[in-house]
């Protein structure tokens, strides 16, 4: 029996470009959850209370993790969860190197339908996150209370910064 490996040329096939980014954050917006049902009093009391916490939370942070960034940080945003779904799908493309088209669009397709879905499902541990935009080199850590708004904000960060384990570091 011969047995005979071949070798071939290494191929930009990667995790960052296998997945179609822009379809993956479509889906996950699509079957994300809406957030608990509150009153419009006791959702701004939440996102007031976060947004101090975000504030008082920044030194131990910056101790423990050692981040910097020279300049001012700006103030925590409270999004929702298509924004946070949005943002993570952002932070995960430049993380792994993707771009804004796929090496396939067949494979960016389904890949980016399943990595839409688990957004969506984690997205729902996560009713609203906080956000800022940070200096390339920087990173922050993001917080999460429940929401029903429908846009609480806009994440458009630079570089893009989301929650759940996820920061941008370029």
């Amino acid at each position: 029996m011969d047995m005979r490996v071949r070798m071939t040329a290494t191929s930009d096939l990667t995790v960052g470009t296998a997945v179609d980014w822009r379809f993956a954050a479509t889906i996950g917006q699509r079957l994300v959850r809406s957030g608990p049902l509150s009153t419009d009093y006791t959702r701004r009391q939440a996102i007031d209370e976060l947004t101090s916490a975000a504030l008082k939370a920044e030194p131990p942070v910056r101790d423990v993790t050692g981040l910097v960034t020279n300049g001012a940080i700006p103030a925590a945003r409270v999004i929702d969860r298509q924004a946070w779904v949005r943002a993570a799908a952002e932070s995960m493309r430049v993380m792994t190197n993707g771009s804004d088209k796929p090496h396939s669009f067949l494979t960016g397709r389904i890949t980016g339908a399943q990595t839409g879905a688990v957004l969506a499902f984690v997205s729902s541990g996560s009713s609203a996150s906080t956000t800022r935009s940070l200096p390339p080199k920087t990173a922050a850590c993001c917080w999460s209370i429940p929401t029903s708004s429908p846009s609480s904000g806009n994440c458009r960060s630079s570089p893009p910064i989301s929650g759940c384990g996820f920061a941008c570091m370029r």
